[in-house]
């Protein structure tokens, strides 16, 4: 089990998550970590009517239906990987909205945010997923706290990646990672108060979540997350995924 979330890039729109939760190999050795899989089951959302069936029209419910497709087609991985194919843990798997039926999930970049925020070490932050399995109301997602624990100017060890230190658990693998600040965002130069400076609750898309670091469960406590570049990468360049046992 792992996490996952939408995401939609011109008409298309996409299944994010981690290259190893679809290949059951780990990024950097290529050593198994359990099961191989060859089939993706994922959950949505529909509008429904009070009879439970799907309708685009007076909705009064929301549903939870389940996907599943075959990873590989004629012996090729279904997924999108990103480019330069260097242990970066992040695929998209291009969904047909219209087989999804009257769908009624939100892309994550479709989600009002604040592109003024700058995401900066020590930071609240979110990992948005399903610790050891465990499922909101609704199957809606757990909201794990942590903090920004490097700086994300930088990349961590030449990934474009960051930390961030919280007690994230298996399951969560996947999961989108939101910084939230509340106060106010001063946008001045230096850091002053400006004419567009903000007040109030501003959140921001920060990357893919795709594991703890370290062998010790209780060590370190820092997590990897992948930028929002890779992303932008993997739906630009459409690099189809390479077969991970070839």
């Amino acid at each position: 089990m792992a996490t996952g979330f939408f995401y939609r890039r011109e008409d298309n729109l996409y299944l994010i998550t981690n290259w190893h939760a679809l290949t059951g190999l780990d990024p950097s050795t290529f050593q198994p970590l359990g099961a191989f899989p060859d089939v993706l089951v994922f959950r949505y959302k529909q509008s429904v009517d009070g009879a439970g069936n799907p309708t685009a029209g007076s909705t009064v419910a929301i549903a939870n239906y389940e996907g599943r497709l075959d990873l590989y087609s004629s012996g090729s991985p279904i997924w999108y990987e990103h480019s330069t194919r260097q242990n970066v843990d992040v695929v998209a798997v291009k969904l047909s909205q219209s087989e999804l039926g009257e769908w009624a999930n939100i892309p994550i970049n479709e989600v009002d945010q604040s592109p003024q925020l700058h995401v900066a070490a020590g930071m609240d932050c979110f990992v948005l997923g399903y610790p050891k399995g465990m499922i909101g109301p609704g199957r809606t997602p757990i909201w794990k706290r942590g903090a920004v624990a490097s700086e994300p100017d930088y990349n961590w060890r030449d990934m474009p990646a960051f930390l961030i230190d919280t007690a994230t658990r298996d399951g969560m693998s996947g999961s989108p990672v939101i910084v939230r600040h509340s106060g106010i965002l001063l946008t001045g130069e230096g850091g002053t108060l400006a004419g567009d400076s903000l007040i109030g609750t501003m959140t921001k898309f920060a990357g893919v979540y795709s594991g703890r670091i370290g062998e010790d469960e209780l060590g370190v406590q820092l997590g990897l997350v992948w930028k929002p570049e890779v992303l932008e990468d993997i739906l630009t360049e459409n690099t189809r995924g390479m077969h991970p046992l070839r």
